[in-house]
């Protein structure tokens, strides 16, 4: 068991240094922030080479997102006397500072109204985080695990996909309003697992839910569920939106392919020109885990 544990601590290291080589320079500028197993690694967009910058021990990170002012909000896995224990938790990519917050399986942070909308597996929660206020609203309750992503859209907005496989649906919920409204149009087009909002355009990047595979159809849709494009992505492979980064107007976006010897998985970094509609590939081989942060200059 210990030499399983120390093989997987190895190939999460390797994954994070495969693009440690120099590479052209993009004319990009800027940082992804990543996970890989339990490491969190920083990917330098300009020079397309990654680096590790914090190993939260013995855990395991699903997931990660703003926490605004320099801090990464983390969803991780922790084994605790034999059981698995999901937690949210925060850290601090500067000072190294780290805390845990919530017993919970996902979360998004709104840094405007300072609201954390979390999930404890069970009951989807919105949190007041300033000093003033220790208001807690219960959105809504659902059965074991069956909300699994959470997205922030705009400054009051999150959207969350709840229900079983068949019956999942998209509602969005205003932190400042507690409006609550289930968005039927969306989730007929939309899958919202790994989806980017697209702020300056209002719209989000995301899998059409008809499609799969090698015949994976990108869009570009506002709430109302309305398609107002389609990403113009090279055919016949594997991608899924990472982030986007407003002041560059470009969406990262990563593409899983194998290798030809050995047949192993490997993932690409490709950036796509929301105004020209211009894709390239950045990186031949770079893991940046399935969702990352950005940070701009």
């Amino acid at each position: 068991m210990r030499r399983d544990l120390q093989t997987i601590l190895i190939l999460s290291l390797l994954s994070l240094l495969q693009s440690c080589e120099p590479q052209t320079r993009s004319g990009l500028h800027g940082q992804l922030f990543f996970a890989s197993g339990n490491y969190i690694g920083e990917f330098d967009l300009e020079q397309g080479v990654s680096t590790i910058v914090a190993n939260r021990g013995a855990v395991t990170i699903r997931s990660v997102s703003s926490f605004g002012d320099g801090r990464l909000l983390l969803a991780e896995t922790a084994t605790v006397d034999n059981h698995e224990v999901t937690r949210i938790s925060w850290v601090n990519v500067d000072t190294g500072q780290a805390g845990s917050l919530y017993s919970g399986v996902v979360g998004r942070y709104l840094p405007g109204p300072r609201v954390l909308v979390w999930d404890d597996g069970t009951r989807l929660h919105a949190s007041s985080r300033t000093m003033n206020s220790r208001h807690n609203a219960e959105i809504i309750t659902h059965n074991l695990n069956q909300l699994t992503t959470i997205l922030d859209v705009g400054e009051h907005t999150v959207l969350f996909a709840a229900g079983g496989p068949a019956q999942r649906t998209i509602h969005s919920y205003n932190v400042v309003t507690r409006e609550l409204l289930r968005r039927e149009e969306l989730s007929d087009v939309c899958e919202l697992s790994s989806a980017v909002w697209i702020g300056t355009h209002n719209q989000l990047a995301c899998l059409a839910r008809e499609t799969g595979g090698d015949d994976a159809d990108y869009l570009l849709v506002d709430l109302e569920g309305n398609i107002r494009g389609r990403l113009d992505l090279p055919p016949g492979k594997q991608f899924v939106p990472l982030a986007f980064l407003p002041d560059q107007q470009v969406l990262v976006l990563t593409e899983r392919w194998y290798a030809w010897l050995g047949g192993g998985e490997r993932f690409a970094v490709w950036t796509y020109d929301i105004g020209s509609g211009q894709s390239r590939r950045m990186v031949k081989d770079q893991y940046l885990g399935a969702s990352a942060v950005y940070f701009g200059p």
